[in-house]
């Protein structure tokens, strides 16, 4: 029974950092989304506000660098189009909320198996079930790939308390 436990654990474990890494990467996205969205805001009310002096005062440094600011918020406008940061933000999180429900169904099998509430055919069948599930969650997973930052800051987060787990069940 603790080899069982053992592949329940591991897929637990890799459920809690998938869940982790995908709402880091979540907030990532978010991140770049607002702060270019508020710099497209911000140079936009800047460069209308701008114009009104230019139609008064025709001043040619002026109009060049309104031509430039208008060129820096199609390209502002077009990096946030090209990279979808709002859906990638959203993928991750139900990547994310995928993760958490697998590491619940994990902890929940092995504590069936502790308190023996369960019989041996139904662990073998809830263990085969979750290997598929977690199979199925990384492919759909790949779809919104994390960087090697959204692990490590996962990492530090679980090692700092940011949730609590026990050493046991991180095997940490």
């Amino acid at each position: 029974m603790e080899n069982i436990k053992e592949i329940i654990n591991q897929i637990k474990v890799d459920s809690i950092y998938g869940k982790k890494k995908h709402f880091n990467a979540s907030q990532r996205k978010k991140k770049y989304h607002k702060r270019i969205g508020i710099a497209i805001i911000a140079i936009s009310v800047f460069e209308g506000s701008a114009l009104c002096s230019v139609l008064l005062t025709k001043n040619e440094i002026i109009i060049v660098f309104l031509l430039f600011l208008s060129f820096l918020v199609v390209l502002l406008g077009s990096i946030q189009t090209f990279f979808k940061f709002n859906i990638e933000s959203q993928g991750h999180e139900e990547m994310a909320n995928l993760y958490l429900v697998l590491s619940k169904r994990c902890k929940k099998l092995t504590s069936f198996i502790d308190n023996n509430l369960i019989d041996k055919n139904k662990i073998v069948n809830n263990v085969n079930e979750i290997e598929e599930e977690i199979n199925k969650i990384n492919n759909l997973a790949s779809k919104y790939p994390t960087n090697k930052k959204d692990y490590e800051c996962s990492r530090r987060g679980i090692k700092n308390g940011e949730e609590t787990y026990l050493v046991d069940e991180l095997n940490l």
